[in-house]
């Protein structure tokens, strides 16, 4: 009797431990935690995709992957997230067992998962693309079985480390580099920090390197990145970083879609896309920076004192903060979403296209950049981030719009020979989620807007009343 009250008298407890949230882990394991939240949405992205492949490319001759095997790689790679994010004892362990399944699934379900690429119904270029998933394939094995290590870790940190342990080693070496980077990143005089002076710099000489390589042939679009470029580093040097990192993403994207079939993988393409990356570097540093503060430049309290003279805020209200909460978790998670579904779209330009889709293939440096551009300016949780995140994601839809419009359809798998009797039904079923994914970026679009308004009006706006006074 007394061993049976004390099992019951036992289990409450174990389960308040088993489901109670954990902080962040302590030490050395936070940055694996916080790698891991971005290697679970990747993880989701590539499961999609490869199912996503399996989808379109079915034939009535052949069923590439069925639909409960989707569904399972799918959930499990949701199931994962939640696991993760939730920070529980129990979220880790399902998190773990969700990369085991997903791991078991895509290794032993018919001998291996696999798309078919030697069908009669397929064509030269839809095999050698089909043929490319066989990396995704095992890019998603590696990141379930290295998940499912790290949540054995967090498992593992949770039970034995307490409280944050003592910094030492090479962490004493990195805690010093920062405090020693902090003070020499200060923001001087002229307004801008040493990092972003010397990071606009090199995205002006990379731009110069792709601009000298073809100067008797300027067009509108060259003096078009050149504006861009220009504008953007002048903005980072009067301490408008934010904005000008935009500027700058934009301009060598202009470069990137230029040159990147014209000149193909040469000096060019090649400096464009480095550019391209450290603009995007210098975006991610200043919407960090501006998570961590509290307060933001000036120009955006006015923007939200304007906004509150026409729609007052009640300060007291709990359900304005769990509102703006809602919005503001509603626009990253779009912006994760488009991110995924233009994943399938890039994918199957460049590796399953073929030579009679060049003018779209021009684009693909949009479809990749814009996307994170949108997240990054998200994740920064200002009223400026909201901002720019939708006008970027305006910039996306006019890059599928324009090119869709133009070339009557995005996708046109209409040679014989590269894509096979599946090309007609192909083109049908790209073109369909295209139109859906534009109407989705439309819909970010207004929720973007949205979120920028009650952010600026809850953080910088004050009552009509003292406005008034």
């Amino acid at each position: 009797m007394k061993e049976k009250k004390r099992d019951g008298n036992r289990s409450p407890l174990f389960n308040e431990a088993i489901f109670r949230k954990n902080p962040v882990p302590f030490g050395d394991v936070r940055k694996y935690y916080y790698a891991g939240m971005i290697e679970t949405v990747v993880l989701l992205a590539v499961c999609f995709y490869i199912s996503f492949s399996a989808v379109v490319l079915r034939t009535d001759s052949c069923v590439q992957i069925p639909n409960g095997i989707i569904a399972v790689l799918l959930l499990c790679a949701l199931l994962s997230i939640v696991g993760h994010y939730s920070r529980t004892l129990a979220g880790y362990g399902l998190s773990a067992v969700m990369g085991l399944i997903i791991v078991l699934v895509l290794q032993l379900c018919n001998g291996g998962i696999m798309l078919k690429s030697n069908l009669s119904d397929y064509g030269e270029v839809v095999r050698e693309g089909i043929k490319g998933t066989d990396f995704w394939i095992l890019l998603a094995k590696v990141l379930a079985v290295v998940h499912m290590l790290l949540s054995v870790v967090f498992i593992n940190s949770t039970l034995k480390v307490k409280e944050e342990p003592p910094v030492k080693g090479m962490n004493i070496k990195i805690q010093k580099f920062r405090e020693w980077f902090a003070k020499k990143d200060a923001v001087t005089s002229l307004g801008w920090r040493p990092s972003e002076f010397w990071m606009a710099c090199v995205c002006l000489a990379l731009w110069m390197l792709v601009a000298q390589a073809n100067p008797f042939e300027t067009g509108r679009y060259d003096y078009i990145a050149m504006i861009l470029v220009i504008l953007g580093v002048a903005l980072v040097f009067v301490g408008k970083a934010y904005v000008g990192a935009l500027c700058l993403i934009e301009g060598l994207l202009t470069c990137c879609s230029m040159y990147q079939l014209r000149f193909g993988w040469s000096l060019p393409t090649v400096g464009a896309y480095v550019g391209v990356w450290m603009a995007l570097t210098l975006l991610f540093m200043e919407a960090y920076r501006r998570r961590s503060l509290k307060g933001e430049r000036e120009w955006n309290a006015r923007l939200g004192s304007r906004i509150m003279i026409r729609i007052p805020v009640n300060e007291d209200t709990e359900e304005v903060d769990r509102g703006l909460m809602a919005w503001k978790t509603i626009c990253v998670s779009g912006a994760v979403i488009i991110v995924l579904l233009m994943l399938p779209i890039h994918e199957f330009l460049s590796g399953f296209a073929g030579s009679y889709m060049n003018q779209p293939k021009d684009n693909l440096p949009l479809y990749f950049f814009l996307p994170l551009a949108m997240l990054v300016c998200a994740w920064g949780g200002t009223a400026l981030g909201y901002l720019c995140s939708a006008i970027v994601s305006l910039g996306l839809f006019d890059a599928i719009y324009d090119v869709s419009v133009k070339f009557s359809k995005l996708f046109l798998f209409n040679s014989n020979e590269q894509h096979g009797v599946i090309g007609e039904l192909l083109t049908d079923r790209m073109n369909g989620y295209v139109f859906c994914v534009e109407c989705l970026v439309l819909v970010y679009f207004i929720v973007s807007m949205i979120t920028t308004v009650m952010v600026a009006r809850r953080k910088y706006g004050k009552p009509k009343e003292t406005l008034d006074n």
